[in-house]
């Protein structure tokens, strides 16, 4: 079942994200800051995910008796959940736009003809048949405001749809941020795309190392990644910015380019979505396994078998626990989000887990910084309701092939 995406979502967006993010006082420093970040977030951030859904499958124990609440981002985490064929998942987002990309997806494999043209739309992302056929086979299964979403008129920026015509991962926020850096590292005669043909991971690491690592010591560079302004693409609020400049004494650079350096070099490319993305702006449309699990042709049928089980709404983590029922939940999906949030809003949504979570229920997320907000911001009473397996953490940390964060957390509510 979904959630129509009517008129008012933008406004309901723009209003939810500002209660995420807006802290501060409005005239301080980090208020204005944050007033910036909310207006930048309110648009299209994401055109898939930045979280490893294989490590999250096997944090969680994912069975067909789960039932899970996910962050949905670009939707590629929960259509990858469905392998393992959960009972259930909600998957709720503060922005509208991402939940119409997630929406698509599903809409689309469901009515699509065949793998080749889910493919063509989510894998290639730039076929100039998409539109059509997205217009022939599943406008028609759209509610009418998801519709005019994405086949709407918006004067010279043209229909949404037509960006899976023209290069459907060269859009939104993060995806022109990867352009620009591309552009600047092609223009002093570094292509990170040269990196693809390295043989194994050590020579795309000697690669790097001798050709990209030393920029990061540029002193223009280390000046604008010390401003949260600066990641703002990367959908990281001023508080996360911070607590990863805590975190890392300052040197921000430094950190950035050793996880890129792992990013692209701890793990095969042939199986690594995100290093694809990374370096050549697209997925392995060729070989199709460097490739999110969902637009594997050996995982469509079981996939597609399996969309019913998926709910989308327009709304935020707290408000989707505070509204449900003992037992309704028992694996949480929180991405990054637990970084976004002040002391008093952790203690008001982990208070809703323990009403409605059953032990054993499993609570994960990712932070900027190594560490977890969890110990130090929950009251002594609550913190006794949940264990963190940390040894657990630390492994399914070194397994995400994403690789751009500080940590991998891992609670069990007892």
């Amino acid at each position: 079942m979904t959630q129509a995406l009517d008129l008012p979502a933008e406004a309901r967006s723009r209003s939810l994200v500002h209660n995420a993010v807006r802290h501060a006082s409005r005239l301080s420093k980090r208020g204005v800051q944050e007033r910036l970040f909310a207006a930048w977030f309110g648009g299209f951030v994401y055109n898939q995910i930045w979280e490893d859904p294989a490590v999250d499958a096997e944090a969680l124990n994912l069975s067909p008796a789960s039932r899970v609440l996910a962050i949905s981002s670009a939707g590629c985490n929960v259509l990858n959940y469905l392998i393992h064929a959960p009972q259930s998942i909600t998957a709720v987002d503060l922005n509208h736009n991402h939940l119409a990309v997630t929406r698509l997806k599903i809409a689309a494999m469901k009515h699509l003809p065949d793998y080749e043209s889910f493919f063509a739309l989510f894998g290639a992302g730039d076929d100039a048949g998409n539109p059509g056929r997205v217009e022939r086979h599943v406008a028609p299964h759209l509610s009418e405001s998801e519709r005019a979403y994405w086949f709407g008129s918006r004067g010279l920026k043209g229909r949404r749809i037509d960006w899976f015509a023209t290069g459907f991962y060269k859009r939104s926020h993060l995806g022109r941020l990867l352009g620009m850096i591309h552009k600047g590292l092609c223009a002093v005669g570094r292509d990170p795309r040269q990196m693809l043909e390295a043989r194994d991971p050590a020579e795309r690491g000697r690669i790097f190392d001798t050709r990209f690592a030393p920029l990061y010591s540029n002193a223009v560079l280390n000046w604008l990644g010390a401003s949260p302004l600066s990641v703002y693409s990367l959908g990281i609020p001023p508080s996360q910015h911070a607590e990863l400049a805590r975190d890392t004494k300052g040197e921000l650079l430094a950190e950035y380019r050793r996880r890129t350096r792992r990013l692209i070099c701890d793990w095969p490319l042939e199986d690594n979505c995100f290093a694809w993305q990374t370096l050549a702006r697209r997925y392995d449309r060729e070989g199709r396994r460097g490739v999110p699990d969902y637009l594997k042709p050996e995982l469509y049928g079981v996939i597609k078998a399996r969309l019913d089980s998926i709910q989308t709404r327009l709304t935020s983590t707290i408000d989707a626990i505070e509204g449900a029922r003992p037992g309704d939940f028992d694996s949480f999906v929180f991405l990054d989000s637990q970084d976004w949030m002040p002391a008093k809003v952790l203690e008001r949504q982990w208070r809703a887990i323990a009403r409605v979570a059953l032990p054993g229920a499993r609570i994960i997320f990712r932070t900027s910084a190594a560490g977890s907000p969890i110990e130090r911001s929950l009251p002594a009473d609550l913190l006794v309701r949940f264990r963190y397996r940390a040894a657990e953490s630390a492994a399914f940390y070194k397994a995400d092939r994403s690789a751009i964060y500080g940590g991998f957390h891992l609670y069990e509510v007892v």
